[in-house]
């Protein structure tokens, strides 16, 4: 339990030996000061620089879990606090300058300082619209971790008038690898999400926790924002709001179209998992304000818009361009150098089966859920083309001689299925985000409108889209491509 005793706070509040340390933690935005059981630890870089702690009704400056940091235990008295100010600080500082905080993990939580100074202690802290009340929150009771807490406070005009009313509780994966790998993948944090949700006697616990904390804080000064006064407290009916539950992607790799791709996939996995965790909470994803880590509710943005707008959609004037010979020059069936002879036969494997034929996934294959379309929460469609609703495979075939699949109309299966549909539209929509009226033309890439395989289809503007059936030269696209 993050808790210190009431003889704890009196020596913060009103011992005048320890007042030039608690100057040095405030003012020092590279320091980040957190409350722990019994205990403060001092933060730098996102590494423990030491900690002060009661033991047995007396006052010492702890060792630092950090084996870079090799000082003793001390009890504290007015030279060691010198000492501590003068001395120890600058140079456990320079050791991990110079030692500590090697690999993602020292970077990652480096990160999360960075996200603390920037909205609880830097001087235009006061005007963004989160507070970070904790930072690597770990309770064995609650059997959590959570990387973030904070309160939403949004800023309106000059000040803040009233107190928090939502908990926000958020999750820093830096870098690339980390969003899906090991214990703290994104899907585990969602597992223990679920879990702690169906215990209401938890959350009012971590509401509790959430309240005493920013309280503390505000009363020694340790959220430094002018419009924190020590009457800006959270009461036991504030907090009352659904809460946030606030993914933070830090330096992740957005131009590995490979890597949108798995990033899409589980997203689209969670969201139909774990909705429990959508319905209890109002998840969404961070973006920056510009550049930097303050934090603003406008630029949180809701999942759903946010896995929309991971794949990218179509190609460039530019892009279109360099590969418009390529596109151009495919031996299809309706032109190319040697003019295959469509055989629809050769692609039932892919697409045309009976619905008890093939149940599991093939070789390869990847499914994407469609549930982030309005209509179609219940299909799901692979990157070999096949789509199923409510996870049976769907027949599909050229019902109305137009050259393009549609599926079964036979209404074999249970449920409302849409047969207008084109085949190659549902799987544009799982894979390249794609959605209607968005201004995009799905084209296979060999013209043979059966093979809706993810490989064969890319969206292209309706302009390149003519361009590319007119065999406009490619001397020309650019000024074709600029016409109004």
């Amino acid at each position: 339990m993050r808790k210190i005793s009431d003889a704890f706070k009196n020596y913060l509040t009103n011992n005048e030996d320890i007042r030039p340390l608690l100057e040095q933690i405030k003012t020092d935005s590279t320091l980040d000061c957190e409350i722990r059981e019994n205990k403060l630890q001092i933060y730098y870089r996102g590494a423990e620089l030491f900690s002060i702690e009661e033991k047995s009704g007396k006052f010492y400056f702890t060792k630092s879990g950090n084996s870079i940091i090799k000082e003793k235990n001390e009890e504290i008295c007015k030279e060691a606090i010198r000492d501590m100010v003068d001395i120890t600080i600058p140079k456990r500082k320079n050791l991990l300058d110079l030692y500590g905080q090697n690999g993602p993990e020292g970077s990652e939580r480096e990160s999360q300082q960075l996200i603390v100074r920037e909205n609880n202690l830097n001087l235009k802290a006061e005007e963004t619209d989160y507070y970070i009340v904790d930072i690597e929150n770990v309770d064995s009771y609650l059997g959590l971790r959570f990387d973030l807490l904070a309160v939403k406070t949004k800023h309106d005009g000059k000040d803040r008038t009233t107190p928090p009313k939502k908990l926000a509780i958020m999750e820093l994966k830096y870098s690339d690898d980390s969003v899906d790998s090991g214990e703290s993948s994104l899907e585990n944090h969602f597992i223990d999400l679920s879990n702690f949700l169906t215990d209401e006697t938890k959350y009012f616990e971590l509401k509790a926790q959430i309240r005493y904390l920013f309280n503390l804080k505000c009363e020694l000064g340790i959220i430094n924002k002018p419009n924190v006064k020590n009457d800006f407290v959270i009461k036991e009916n504030d907090l009352a709001e659904k809460p946030e539950y606030i993914i933070i992607f830090a330096n992740y790799n957005v131009n590995d179209l490979k890597q949108n791709q798995n990033l899409y996939n589980l997203l689209i996995k969670i969201r139909n998992k774990y909705p429990l965790v959508f319905d209890k909470m109002d998840v969404r994803v961070a973006t920056s304000a510009f550049m930097g880590y303050a934090l603003y509710a406008d630029y949180m943005i809701p999942y759903d818009d946010f896995v929309n707008s991971l794949l990218k959609k179509g190609l460039t004037n530019k892009e279109f361009i360099e590969q418009y010979t390529e596109l151009q020059e495919k031996n299809t069936w309706h032109y190319g150098n040697e003019k295959k002879l469509f055989n629809k036969k050769d692609y039932e494997k892919i697409y045309n089966h009976g619905m008890n034929e093939i149940s599991k996934d093939l070789p390869d294959e990847k499914w994407a859920s469609l549930s982030h379309i309005k209509g179609y929460s219940k299909y799901s469609v692979s990157s070999f083309g096949r789509v199923k609703f409510n996870e049976i495979v769907l027949e599909q075939g050229d019902y109305n001689n137009s050259g393009y699949l549609k599926l079964d109309p036979r209404n074999l299966y249970p449920g409302k299925i849409d047969h207008e549909i084109n085949v190659y539209t549902l799987i544009a929509m799982g894979f390249l985000g794609k959605t209607f009226n968005d201004g995009y033309d799905v084209h296979h890439k060999d013209n043979n409108g059966y093979d809706c395989r993810l490989e064969n289809l890319v969206l292209l503007t309706r302009k390149q889209h003519i361009a590319i059936h007119s065999n406009i030269p490619k001397k020309d696209l650019k000024s074709f491509l600029s016409e109004e």
